[in-house]
């Protein structure tokens, strides 16, 4: 949230937020996914999140 607050949302910011997100969530692995798969996931979401956040015209 820190890295994103105030901020435009251009695509170098969704990339860094993705990844933040990623490397900062601790998955676990089970039988259904690997924590990887899970932290890709994450990331991913933080991402379609602030480009549809950004194609409704809001900001952070």
């Amino acid at each position: 949230e820190k890295a994103v607050r105030g901020k435009r949302i251009v695509p170098e910011l969704v990339r860094l937020a993705s990844q933040t997100a990623a490397n900062e969530i601790r998955p676990i692995d089970d039988i259904r996914s690997t924590a990887r798969y899970r932290a890709a996931v994450a990331g991913n979401l933080v991402a379609e999140f602030l480009e549809r956040l950004s194609a409704s015209g809001s900001q952070i």
